[in-house]
């Protein structure tokens, strides 16, 4: 007998009786589960479903981001078992008879860790999300800590940080598959969740944002067999008001009669040709004007309709945001989280929500550089006549610029839509969100899709023709040069022959190629290193075909790797600006800023940074006159060459002389496979003054810590990743103040991971040698 869903204990205390009656059954039959949703609880959960089916102890994490967590503004913040990812475990609970709920396993400072008091089985859960994380920084507890109590169910959500951060969709694609090896490695069940929406203004664009990095996760997790739900599907989140004109009843009537009377009056007009005294046609009857006060609002033009309902969805979508006075459209309310956490149940046993369309076959065909033209088909299966409103949303890269707002079709019948984009500048000079994917000859657009009351963004997965560029991209340690490499893919049926040319930082490379039908043909391009000891630019790639040309940019950072007692300045973000020529002077006692120095024995790991020519100023905040963050990767040799991720030791030092303060450290502080608890005060940090005026802060990192590394001294290939940012307060004008920073480096990859860092070899006999980061 399949277990069913109770939620009074008496009820449960009936069934442990055996005991039967008329209301007890009628409450069994509605959560019964049937033959194909215990199916796929089997299919997609078997080592959980065969502990839940004995209601055997189950015990999961969950690893995210702050939506993971519930952050909020009320009594519920930080509360796990509210958040959804908590609701679905009880949901869980609730249909496989766990009386005790779900027990949140070590909470934080103030949080429960039960929802209720009841006993009996339980579901235990153990959160490892952290706010303001992406998907690779789940990795670090996936290597260290979370299988320390051998969990049954893996459930991981990350996306919005990702996109805010302007991850690139390669490296978010390669981080998803290892956390999928990693869980499978240990043996778990795993559940994917694609990110909640991000309803900022403006919202025809933040909607987008997550929707690629939602559709990348999709894809893998149907790569590999791995349950997947979208936290950002608008048919669950909004019910749509279908609404329908009040005279449009009326109007279809008079429409009627007003052509039957122009038919009479057609056919007395014909007579009369024939017949003179026949008598004169009668005048065709002016149809009244119906006004109504709705009428903007209810207006036929589909334009405007679609404005219409794109306007009431995102009204809808800000009642799922409701944090009272705080505006914060990132982080779903706790109703809200509630619907999401039943929303993955639901989707778990029954399948994705069904909406009344389906999208098929997507192209996206480069016109020139500039433009570009999505073509999709739309099919309603459904056996009614559907009409659809179509909203393309703005991209960081493309703008859409002509798309059909409506569409109708008959039942069973489909279309092809055509919407033409035109490329976005790229917004900052900090980073580049337009680019093309460098991994895949695929173009994610996202298409917000309204019909028969849902709504949908769906992602048009569209195969770019006629050729694209695929770049290998990452970082490569230790050059001596810049050579990049990629390859044409001719996705067209037709021999494609071209041209290409590449520009950086005032060098230019150029060459030819042919590629058949449906196939690749590499490409290489070499520059030389620049004068100076980072520098990062724009690669602009251009391809002719014909009279045609396209852009394939990437951006690309160069950084000269460090020896031990080399002075190193470090840079302004404001001024280390992509396309930006760096000549940096050396700071000194004439030429302010801060210089950067390693040093290292048997003992330790010694880092100095000298500040000249600022007056240290403690913040009003309490937040310390000098803040730091120093990012370490400690992996061997071998390990440091691959992708990984750290976190920053954290230091904060007041104005006057003396030790600072070092904040906890993580157990993966140092690097995939780390795995210590670390005391913290063993992280020597201390401010100090200089005779000639500057101020110096020293930090001694004691060797034992890094214990997986090989530490050849002298040996120039015994490296460690390294990357830093120093912050200095200054006060400002009216009592205003702000933070001045200097940082080693600074990309498009986010500080943590370990292919943003420079190197730093363990001899003070530089090599000369470089990273270079294409991404």
């Amino acid at each position: 007998m399949m277990l069913t869903r109770f939620f009074h204990p008496l009820a449960l205390f009936a069934v442990a009786l055996g005991m039967t009656c008329a209301s007890a059954s009628t409450q069994a039959a509605s959560f019964e589960l049937n033959a194909e949703q215990t199916s796929r609880i089997q299919q997609f959960l078997p080592r959980t479903y065969a502990k839940l089916a004995k209601r055997a102890p189950v015990h999961a994490i969950c690893i995210g981001d702050s939506v993971m967590i519930n952050w909020s503004y009320g009594a519920d913040n930080g509360n796990v078992l509210k958040a959804w990812n908590g609701i679905f475990l009880q949901e869980l609970a609730d249909q496989f008879i766990y009386n005790g709920g779900v027990r949140l396993v070590r909470p934080a400072k103030g949080q429960p860790a039960k929802l209720t008091d009841f006993m009996g089985p339980e579901i235990t859960v153990q959160n490892f999300s952290r706010g303001g994380r992406q998907i690779f920084h789940a990795l670090q507890p996936l290597s260290t800590t979370a299988f320390e109590n051998d969990p049954d169910l893996v459930i991981v959500s990350y996306g919005i940080n990702d996109c805010l951060n302007g991850q690139p969709l390669d490296v978010y694609r390669k981080n998803v598959q290892q956390v999928v090896d990693s869980v499978k490695a240990h043996n778990a069940d795993l559940i994917l969740c694609g990110p909640s929406l991000i309803l900022s203004d403006p919202p025809e664009m933040n909607l987008a944002l997550t929707r690629p990095y939602t559709d990348t996760m999709r894809e893998v997790a149907q790569a590999n067999g791995v349950f997947f739900a979208d936290l950002g599907d608008l048919a669950w989140l909004i019910q749509l008001e279908q609404r329908v004109h009040p005279l449009d009843e009326v109007r279809k009537k008079l429409a009627k009669q007003a052509a039957k009377a122009e038919a009479t009056a057609a056919a007395a007009a014909e007579a009369a040709k024939n017949d003179p005294k026949a008598p004169a046609p009668p005048t065709p009857p002016r149809p009244p004007v119906i006004e109504n006060p709705l009428e903007d609002e209810l207006n036929a033009d589909p334009d405007k309709k679609a404005m219409v309902s794109f306007q009431q969805i995102v009204e809808l979508l800000k009642t799922r945001y409701n944090h009272g006075d705080i505006a914060d459209l990132v982080h779903p309310d706790t109703p809200s989280q509630q619907l999401l956490g039943r929303h993955v149940y639901q989707e778990l046993i029954n399948g994705v929500k069904k909406v009344p369309w389906v999208m098929a076959a997507a192209a996206v065909n480069l016109e020139n550089a500039e433009t570009c033209k999505l073509t999709y088909r739309l099919e309603n299966p459904t056996e009614q006549e559907q009409t659809y409103a179509v909203l393309p949303l703005l991209t960081p890269t493309w703008t859409p610029q002509d798309a059909p707002s409506q569409v109708v079709l008959k039942p069973g019948k489909k279309t092809m839509v055509n919407i033409t984009y035109k490329r976005t500048p790229p917004a900052t000079t900090q980073g580049r969100s337009d680019l093309f994917p460098p991994h895949e000859a695929v173009f994610r657009l996202p298409i917000l899709t309204v019909g028969g009351g849902m709504a949908r963004i769906e992602e048009a997965r569209a195969g770019i023709t006629p050729i694209a560029v695929l770049w290998n991209t990452g970082a490569a340690f230790n050059q001596q040069s810049i050579d990049l490499s990629g390859r044409f893919v001719n996705t067209s049926g037709q021999t494609v022959v071209g041209k290409w040319e590449a520009k950086w930082m005032g060098q230019t490379a150029s060459g030819t190629f042919s590629a058949t039908g449906a196939s690749e043909e590499p490409f290489r391009i070499k520059f030389n290193v620049p004068p100076t000891t980072r520098q990062k630019g724009t690669v602009t790639f251009q391809v002719t075909i014909g009279n045609n040309s396209y852009r394939f940019d990437r951006e690309l950072e160069v950084v000269r790797n460090i020896s031990l007692k080399e002075p190193v300045p470090l840079l302004s973000p404001n001024t280390y600006l992509r396309d930006q020529p760096q000549n940096p002077l050396m700071p000194d006692t004439t030429s302010p800023g801060v210089v950067l120095r390693a040093d290292a024995d048997s003992n330790a790991l010694y880092l100095t940074y000298d500040i000249y020519g600022y007056r240290l100023q403690d913040s009003p905040a309490g937040t310390g006159a000098v803040g730091l963050e120093l990012s370490v990767d400690a992996r061997s040799y071998g390990k440091r060459l691959t992708p990984g991720s750290t976190d920053p030791i954290r230091i904060v030092a007041a104005a006057a002389d003396g030790d600072a303060t070092v904040a906890p450290l993580p157990p993966w502080v140092f690097g995939n496979g780390y795995a210590m608890y670390y005391d913290e005060k063993q992280v020597k940090c201390r401010l100090s003054s200089r005779p000639d005026g500057a101020r110096r802060v020293t930090i001694t990192l004691p060797r034992g810590y890094l214990y997986l590394h090989e530490w050849a001294m002298g040996n120039a290939n015994s490296q460690l990743g390294v990357n830093t940012t120093l912050q200095i307060w200054q006060n400002g004008e009216n009592g205003q103040g702000a933070y001045q920073t200097f940082c080693l480096t600074a990309n498009g990859r986010h500080r943590d991971d370990a292919e943003s860092l420079a190197v730093l070899e363990l001899s003070d006999k530089p090599t000369g040698r470089w990273t270079v980061r294409l991404y």
